[in-house]
């Protein structure tokens, strides 16, 4: 039987024999994809929490997606095995399958996303914006050390841990650098065996698709980089763009290009057609403004601009101790309103983790449960986000 010995976020060793369906408690539903399945899961023997991603084989197939799931894998592998984990990384813990499904067992986020929170309260204030923006970059730097660019930064793909700090996840659009650099056998044999033996090879050439390259751009509408729409070559700053625009909606409760459609997303990202709201903090601004440039090289955290260390120089990240992040404490998430058209900014005294709540599951229950309620974020739901069409409120729920 294979074993392998991992670190655990608290430095504890511990060993992980292969594993099967029966070892865990399948609990409740986290989220769903086209082919996938994520799981709240307690191991059988210890009572660990873990969620588990679950993959049709039939799907991966049809969908032709076998490369994005060996991707996803082979980057979750090096960064928690050759790389040794990083706090604010989602870490995968071991794979296993059976005749119809792959299984990735990852750390759990007990808080869920970003996204979650954005829409449940609007928008965050200075404090939030500031502790998960350092926390995002923190996170970034990592991950570029490791020569791993992530192209699909988004609130949905950052999870909050059950100590409120965060942990980027869903690596399956990424792309390594010099990946033929890397030394797999590094790697723990189970990890690197459990999915490639029983995925088909990428698909041959065909009119759709010729030779296997993408037919469309890699990323989500909202955050996505002009040199990646444009299938350009792209580096680490496609994920600083991406931060710019996660910035601006955790200040101004919506996403910097909206539209009613992607296609119009998209021809805003390309002519920079965005405004920043009333209210919208000057510091923060300047940010946003040196991340959401359109050409990589002049983008902040490029390297002709400095590279990183430049960008966490920045004024905005001036009070962050870059030392001891990773023990700050979280701030409290709260329904925020900034201060516009001469107004002040508005603070509800509204308590998202209350659990003030009727038994049940009547209507009310069920428009809270898809966040679409009055009781959801003080007042506001997923509505609260401005431009957001219906549809998108209940998108991932």
């Amino acid at each position: 039987m294979n074993k392998l010995t991992t670190n655990t976020m608290s430095d504890q060793t511990r060993t992980i024999t292969s594993r099967t369906p029966k070892d865990f408690f399948f609990i409740n539903v986290l989220g769903e994809g086209s082919f996938s399945t994520v799981y709240y899961s307690k191991e059988v023997d210890t009572g660990d929490e873990y969620a588990i991603k679950v993959l049709l084989k039939s799907e991966i197939r049809r969908e032709g997606r076998a490369r994005y799931v060996l991707r996803e894998k082979d980057i979750m592998a090096l960064l928690t095995y050759f790389y040794g984990g990083h706090p604010f990384i989602i870490r995968l813990y071991c794979t296993f399958q059976d005749n119809d499904r792959l299984y990735f067992a990852l750390a759990y986020a007990k808080h869920g996303e970003l996204l979650d929170w954005l829409r449940r309260l609007g928008s965050f204030d200075e404090e939030a914006t500031l502790f998960y923006a350092s926390e995002i970059l923190c996170a970034l730097e990592f991950l570029h050390k490791c020569k791993i660019i992530h192209r699909d930064l988004k609130p949905e793909n950052i999870l909050v841990g059950k100590d409120w700090h965060i942990m980027l996840s869903d690596f399956g659009t990424s792309k390594i650098i010099n990946s033929e650099q890397t030394n797999k056998e590094q790697l723990p044999q189970q990890i690197l065996d459990d999915v490639t033996t029983t995925l088909p090879p990428p698909p041959t050439s065909s009119p759709k698709n010729s030779g296997g390259v993408r037919s469309s751009f890699v990323g989500t509408a909202h955050y996505i980089s002009p040199e990646v729409l444009k299938s350009e070559d792209v580096g680490s700053e496609c994920d600083y763009w991406a931060l710019g625009a996660i910035i601006f909606q955790m200040i101004s409760g919506q996403p910097p290009f909206r539209a009613v459609n992607e296609y119009k997303i998209l021809k805003k990202i390309l002519g920079l057609d965005f405004h920043f709201p009333d209210g919208f903090p000057s510091i923060a601004k300047q940010l946003v403004s040196g991340l959401l440039v359109y050409k990589p090289s002049e983008r902040l955290g490029s390297a002709a601009n400095g590279g990183i260390e430049a960008l966490k120089r920045h004024e905005f990240f001036k009070n962050v101790n870059w030392e001891n992040i990773f023990t700050r404490k979280p701030p409290e998430l709260k329904p925020y309103l900034p201060a516009s058209c001469g107004e002040p900014a508005f603070y509800s005294d509204y308590n998202p983790l209350s659990g003030n709540i009727e038994p049940g599951l009547n209507e009310a229950a069920l428009y809270r449960l898809m966040g679409l309620g009055p009781s959801v974020g003080g007042g506001g739901g997923c509505t609260s986000l401005k431009g957001f069409m219906d549809f998108d409120c209940i998108e991932g729920v």
